[in-house]
């Protein structure tokens, strides 16, 4: 296991411990995503990725119906998700290595949906890319990709206050999709998080759920000619 691997692993542990029973008690802005959605498309396949305990895909396959699959970093949380929430399929696995469609037999343009959960800002910047690859190929022409992370008007990184073997990078989490016609961003909200005590001036506490619609290439990419 590779220094990378093993901190993030050993975070996952940590954050589902500080956090694994926020789902369900506060406002969940993803969850509201994910009904807004709902409401015009036909959501049949979902992906989260930074899943925890899958209790938020859990709601989403009540509302839905979708199917509803998750990667989590942690070992805990898929182990009490998969306990808890047998209709919800959860592996444990790091993104985006772990998105390679062979590790656990996702398709390519399977998902109407998929939700990235406080994942990006932990990424190399040399892996980011591949996230964004593995993502467009796992997420289907007309589906809507929903991102929820930390943002910040400029690009900056900082040692992370968890750990100091990683990294933390704060920037717009939708830009690595959205230079390319295929990905409209149709809704942004940026907020604090509940029980954040900072001031909404910083922009350091301010986090984003981010909706993304990625167009099919005809529709992005229309004909010089108009046809």
């Amino acid at each position: 296991m590779d220094s990378f691997t093993s901190a993030i692993s050993e975070d996952a542990e940590k954050y589902f411990s500080r956090n694994g029973a926020l789902p369900g008690k506060v406002r969940d802005p993803v969850l509201e995503a994910i009904r807004f959605i709902a409401k015009s498309f036909d959501l049949k396949n979902v992906l989260e990725v930074g899943c925890a305990s899958g209790s938020r895909l859990n709601e989403i396959h009540k509302i839905t119906g979708a199917s509803c699959v998750g990667l989590e970093a942690s070992k805990s949380a898929v182990a009490k998700g998969s306990s808890l929430y047998p209709d919800i399929q959860l592996f444990q696995g790091i993104a985006p290595r772990d998105l390679f469609e062979s590790n656990n037999g996702f398709k390519a343009n399977s998902f109407e949906c998929i939700i990235i959960g406080f994942v990006s800002y932990l990424i190399p910047r040399e892996e980011i890319f591949l996230l964004t690859a593995y993502i467009d190929r796992l997420l289907a022409a007309d589906g809507h990709l929903v991102i929820f992370d930390f943002i910040h008007p400029r690009d900056n990184r900082r040692n992370y206050a968890h750990d100091q073997r990683l990294t933390t990078f704060k920037t717009d989490p939708s830009a690595a999709w959205t230079w390319s016609p295929t990905y409209f961003l149709a809704n942004r909200e940026i907020y604090l998080e509940p029980n954040d005590a900072g001031s909404f001036a910083d922009p350091h506490n301010w986090m984003t759920v981010d909706t993304l619609r990625k167009f099919h290439p005809s529709y992005a990419f229309p004909n010089e000619h108009g046809s």
